[in-house]
């Protein structure tokens, strides 16, 4: 009886050992993050405490291993002698570091064997995305999502990040990003997101697009890009928005088939060279809220959008006028505002039937109170 007394007294006494070193964190991991605190020159993290899981923007697993080191709008900069910022542990998951002031390079390999995301968007860093980053995920089974817009990066997408087939997300909006679209991202099948909005981006568009049957978001505007809109892009069935504006596209916008793009929320094809009469099959878009088109040279059939103009309002000085007018759209009763930017549009209707203007912009709203592109 004793013994037993012994041996339950013991047990309880190593049990809240454990309990209360189960998020006791890893001394190795420590010795990392002390590290990259090192390279930073302002301010300084309040990471003092002898246990890091306790640390700002630390998170630990039940073994004490780090999992996620987010930072975000921390203000972090590098020292003047550092230009890459470099971070090894075994266990991290999510890495942001988004919107603070590291000046350099993107480091030249993921943290970790085990990253799912790494946000490095709004801060101060330049140079090219380095192959060797993408190289190693090429075996990982959970690298997901890559953000790092509103940088400096510049130079072509490496090919190695096409290999890269689990990502769902790839956002590098807002850098100097050059080259032309390589067709190796059709082995991007699991990508839902795609931002390389704002670029240098020219060249045609990739053919085999339907490859990427879960893309919700395509975001290539603001770049140079040329040729026509694959057919292949009006598979992608889950499309959601689609903006391809200020480009240097064309082609003959009755070839493209909508019917398929049941989901599609914004349309922006602005400012580009595409001509010919806007297809019936727009019907099909049921949640469509905006739609702009300006800026082309398009003609749409009188049935498709019955006008009687409400109200024309001057809100740029001589500059830009909006009018806003009552419109149907797939039988929906709507405000479309219409943007010309410096030329007021002009309608006519020829003996077929048809609208025609050569420079406008419809925002429709189907379905809800917006009607702007975000």
């Amino acid at each position: 009886m004793a013994n037993a007394f012994l041996f339950l007294l013991l047990l309880i006494f190593y049990s809240n050992i454990t309990i209360e070193n189960i998020h006791a964190c890893n001394q190795s991991e420590r010795s990392s993050l002390l590290s990259f605190a090192l390279t930073l020159s302002s301010p300084q993290l309040n990471w003092t405490s002898a246990d890091c899981c306790n640390w700002e923007g630390v998170t630990c697993n039940q073994g004490g291993w780090i999992t996620h080191l987010q930072l975000p709008s921390k203000g972090l900069k590098l020292k003047e002698d550092q230009t890459e910022f470099f971070l090894s542990l075994n266990d991290l998951e999510i890495l942001d570091l988004s919107f603070n002031l590291l000046f350099g390079v993107l480091p030249s390999s993921l943290p970790s064997s085990h990253i799912r995301m790494v946000d490095l968007s709004s801060n101060r860093l330049h140079g090219a995305v380095p192959s060797s980053f993408f190289q190693q995920a090429w075996n990982l089974t959970s690298f997901n999502v890559f953000r790092a817009g509103h940088n400096y990066l510049s130079g072509s997408l490496p090919e190695d990040m096409f290999n890269s087939t689990t990502l769902e997300e790839i956002s590098l909006p807002l850098n100097s990003l050059n080259g032309a679209m390589s067709d190796g991202i059709a082995n991007l099948t699991n990508l839902t997101t795609l931002d390389l909005s704002y670029n240098q981006l020219s060249g045609v568009l990739p053919l085999h697009l339907e490859k990427l049957s879960k893309l919700k978001y395509i975001l290539l505007d603001f770049n140079y890009l040329e040729g026509s809109l694959p057919l292949s892009l009006m598979n992608c069935t889950n499309l959601v928005e689609l903006r391809m504006g200020n480009n240097s596209l064309g082609g003959d916008i009755s070839m493209l088939n909508f019917s398929k793009l049941s989901q599609l929320s914004k349309l922006d094809l602005r400012k580009n060279n595409f001509f010919g009469i806007l297809p019936r099959s727009i019907y099909s878009c049921k949640f469509l809220k905006a739609i702009r088109l300006n800026y082309n040279n398009l003609e749409w059939y009188n049935s498709f959008m019955a006008i009687e103009a409400e109200e024309v309002t001057d809100l740029g000085s001589g500059t830009q006028q909006n009018h806003w007018l009552n419109s149907k759209l797939a039988g929906d009763s709507s405000k479309a505002e219409f943007f010309n930017d410096a030329i007021q549009p002009t309608f006519w209707r020829n003996s077929k039937g048809i609208v025609h203007t050569t420079y406008v912009s419809i925002w429709t709203n189907c379905s809800s109170s917006r009607s702007y592109l975000s």
